[in-house]
Parts: C-alpha cells; structure tokens; sequence
C-alpha cells in the first residue's frame, strides 16, 4: 500500500492498546478508507457492517431500518437470535456481549450517529452576541434536533458536504415544522461550529 505508512502505523498502535478505541476515518468517496481499513487488519476484522446511506432512505423510520440493518449484520455474521433492538445502545451491546470482537468496521458512520450536542453547546456559550444565553442555546440545539428528525440523518453528515447541507436547508424550508427559517438558522449555526466558517449556499 503506496502513501499510508503513518496512517498504518497510527492504526496499529491504536489497536496494540490495551483498551477500547473508536477511530473515525473520513474522506471522499473512493479515496481507499475501506481498503486502508482491510489492507491494515487483514483477518483482525471480526465484524463489519455498513449502514444505510441517509441519502437513499425516507427519513420517516430510518432509525427503525438502521436497527434492523445492523441487526441482520450481526445475525448474518453468527450471531445468535435475540430480541431486535430498539436503541443504539441495545444494538452495541448485542454486538460485543460475546467480548470476542477485535476489529470492528462500521461503513457510512454518518448513517447511525447523532450531533454532539455537548460540544455544540459549549460552541454557543463562547458566542458573546447570543442574547439571553441558556434560553437561546437551549432553542437552538432543540431545533438543530428537529433538524436531525426532518432530513434523517445526523447533522455532521450533513455539514460535512456543502451540497447536501443545500439539500438539507430546502428539505427544512419545506417542513410544516419550520417557521421564520429558525430550524433551518440552527443548522447554520452548526455548520459553523463544525467548519468554523459561515455556510456559502449555492451561486
């Protein structure tokens, strides 16, 4: 594998560790992430699964397919039959319960995690011009939650791409949820807490 000693090397250090470690790896489509992945732990990968992409799903529901998703991966790869899971934490815990996992590869991470609300909130407090801040932040992160529910996916996949941010603003305008652009506002703010610029829309 030609241009990925350092990124190898992290990897296998990380996995030398003598504990739990989750480690994102991010980049454009057909850049080798996958590959990079298999090349590095060969016969180490005791589980892989992909979730759904967000964009080829309704929204309505899409948490109940992601559960299901997951749990046929871990049916299809020996695990034993179990009640399906209803949450994500159910869903880890039937994953690992047998404490035999060493690599785990999740593809399309974006399709099943959620916004880090906490960071984000600590983002809004250091912003000097909100006004009346717990009440503010406290609206803005319920609305960027709303946000999560409307476009169905979570809103870092979303700010990750600047056209599907576009797709995501007018799926939002469109929702009767929506109201004076507040939701769509929100979504905004997050974009940028996470690429700490504005968002420049389409020209």
């Amino acid at each position: 594998m030609i241009g990925r000693v350092q990124e190898v090397k992290e990897l296998n250090r990380l996995y030398s560790r003598d504990k739990a470690e989750l480690v994102a790896i991010y980049g454009r489509r057909r850049v080798g992430k996958t590959y990079l992945v298999d090349e590095t732990f060969a016969d180490r990968i005791t589980f892989r699964h992909a979730g759904l992409s967000p964009a080829d799903e309704d929204s309505k529901g899409l948490l109940k397919l992601q559960l299901n998703h997951f749990y046929n991966s871990l049916e299809l790869q020996g695990m034993e039959k179990c009640d399906k899971p209803t949450n994500w934490l159910d869903a880890f815990f039937d994953a690992f319960r047998n404490g035999k996992v060493e690599v785990t590869c999740i593809r399309r991470l974006g399709g099943v995690n959620n916004m880090r609300e906490n960071d984000f909130r600590s983002y809004l407090e250091g912003i000097e011009s909100i006004k009346s801040k717990s009440k503010a932040i406290n609206s803005r992160i319920s609305r960027a939650n709303t946000a999560e529910e409307i476009v169905g996916m979570s809103l870092d996949y979303v700010v990750s791409d600047d056209d599907r941010m576009y797709d995501a603003l007018v799926k939002i305008a469109a929702d009767p949820r929506e109201r004076n652009g507040n939701i769509q506002n929100a979504v905004r703010w997050y974009y940028r807490f996470c690429n700490l610029r504005e968002f420049p829309g389409k020209s």
